[in-house]
This record gives C-alpha cells, sequence and structure tokens, in this order.
C-alpha cells in the first residue's frame, strides 16, 4: 500500500494516497514511511492539523531523518501562513507534541 501511495502522490491523487497509507498503516501502526507519506498526502488536502500530527509522529520514530526534518519544517511553515491569513482566528498550536 505504501508505495502504491507514493505513485499516487506523484500523480497528485492524494486522496487516494491517503486511503493507501491509511491501509499501509493498519497494518503496521508505525511504519515511518507511510506515516510521513500520509502527512505529505494530507497537507497538499489542506489538512494541516493532522498533517503536523503525522509529521511529528514520523519525527519521534526517526528523529534524525533529514527528509522527516524537511516535511516537518513545510508543515510548519504551512500552519503559520494560514493562521497570518485568518488573523480574527484564535489557533492554538503546540509546535512541541513530543511529549
Amino acid at each position: 500500500f505504501s508505495n502504491r501511495a507514493m505513485a499516487y502522490i506523484k500523480l497528485n491523487r492524494f486522496q487516494k494516497a491517503e486511503d493507501d497509507c491509511n491501509s499501509a498503516l493498519q497494518l503496521s501502526p508505525t511504519h515511518v514511511k507511510s506515516i510521513q507519506r500520509r502527512a505529505k498526502c494530507r497537507l497538499s488536502l489542506g489538512k494541516l492539523r493532522a498533517a503536523l500530527i503525522d509529521i511529528s509522529e514520523a519525527k519521534k520514530l526517526e528523529p534524525f531523518s533529514k527528509e522527516i526534518e524537511k516535511d516537518y519544517c513545510k508543515v510548519k511553515d504551512e500552519l503559520t501562513l494560514t493562521m497570518k491569513s485568518c488573523p480574527k482566528t484564535k489557533v492554538d498550536i503546540e509546535w512541541n507534541l513530543s511529549e
């Protein structure tokens, strides 16, 4: 499922990719590639909070991965932009989800 999810990501079919990541994670809940790929899908689908949760989980599982760190920064940047564009909306986000 995870490899097919990557193929769907390359085709910009993010909902199908997210579905495959969910299937892969049902079989192996700590499969880092599936978690990271689902974060990418969710970011592309505008599911920013879910993307942050996923990429934070991937970061916990592989704390020294430069690719995961890069994706983590992308999610944080997108959340920051979203919060700045909606100044009247109060959004409480805790960046450190490791606790």
